[in-house]
């Protein structure tokens, strides 16, 4: 997808970066590479702060059905301190609002210096699933994401620590 515009779309494919298509997953998956997936897609960048760690239905469930066809592991990560970082109150004609833009300028669109924290779960099991319940799958992995959000949060102390 080049909607980043021709630089950032080049520059993205040259270190790595793909589109997230079925083709494109599947045959990185079967070559035995590793693929990356934030599969909550634009829909990550609307959240507004008090969404935050909430996840968004995954639009992109193909992903999914190319680790199925493949028989590659999912292994689902929870990202914690990201949210507040970027903390996005509402938008305006298209920009977001923030605690630091528009007030500090193009400077206030860089992120807060936060801790995170990952934390990475045990491979979903799905063996016994068929190769057309990608949707189903999509949702269990979705709601493994969302408990590891809530425990990983229930142990955090302070944003700003950690």
């Amino acid at each position: 997808r080049d909607r980043e515009g021709p630089f950032i779309g080049d520059a993205y494919s040259r270190i790595g970066f793909a589109a997230s298509d079925l083709d494109t997953c599947a045959t990185r998956l079967e070559r035995g590479r590793i693929v990356l997936a934030f599969p909550e897609g634009r829909a990550a960048l609307a959240k507004t702060y008090e969404r935050r760690y909430r996840l968004a239905r995954f639009s992109d469930a193909h992903l999914i059905q190319a680790a199925l066809d493949t028989g590659a592991a999912i292994v689902p990560a929870a990202v914690i301190g990201h949210e507040e970082s970027y903390a996005v109150l509402g938008s305006l004609a298209g920009f977001p609002l923030s605690p630091q833009f528009p007030c500090l300028g193009l400077a206030g669109m860089l992120p807060l210096p936060l801790r995170r924290r990952v934390r990475l779960g045990a491979a979903v099991e799905y063996a016994r699933l068929d190769s057309g319940d990608a949707d189903g799958l999509a949702d269990a992995v979705r709601a493994r994401i969302q408990a590891m959000l809530g425990e990983s949060l229930s142990l955090r102390g302070s944003i700003f620590r950690g």
